[in-house]
């Protein structure tokens, strides 16, 4: 057995093509086990966003073996509604809109090209996750272009980075 073969942390094998790249990886996967917080990842290289992005998926995975990671395609945008009304409706109004403060997300839904998700969508889900946070829903929304919606979710929204 190599001492490669004893490791698991797959973090130690990943490969960055920026120093930047792996400080915004782990600010990111910080900021969702840590905080709470829901994430926005967009790149102009569908590529580099598939590589960095599951690397973030890896990374929640690890440090969260309780959440459950559930990915979704932008044409489930009513099966993401469906499964958000389910769990709303598990919870009580006071605990639904309770800020979980010290809490990580209960559930992880990743949207990996949430720019086919209509203006109208994407506003949709950001605002149910915005107004229920006790839902414990956390978010990873991966955009393929930068586009000034992008710009709107990261940096005029605290939930989002």
């Amino acid at each position: 057995m190599t001492e490669s073969d004893n490791h698991n942390d797959a973090s130690e094998f990943e490969i960055f093509f920026r120093a930047a790249d792996r400080l915004y990886l782990e600010s990111c996967a910080t900021a969702v086990v840590q905080s709470g917080k829901s994430v926005v990842v967009a790149s102009k290289s569908k590529e580099m966003l598939d590589y960095y992005g599951a690397a973030l998926i890896q990374r929640l995975k690890k440090a969260l073996p309780e959440t459950s990671v559930e990915v979704f395609l932008p044409t489930d945008a009513s099966a993401m509604l469906h499964q958000f009304n389910k769990l709303l409706g598990t919870l009580t109004l006071d605990v639904a809109t309770q800020h979980r403060h010290g809490l990580f997300p209960e559930k992880i839904w990743v949207i990996r090209d949430a720019n086919a998700l209509t203006t109208h969508e994407l506003n949709l889900f950001t605002r149910l996750i915005l107004k229920f946070p006790g839902a414990g829903i956390g978010a990873v929304l991966m955009f393929a272009t930068v586009n000034e919606q992008v710009n709107q979710l990261a940096y005029q929204n605290e939930q989002f980075l």
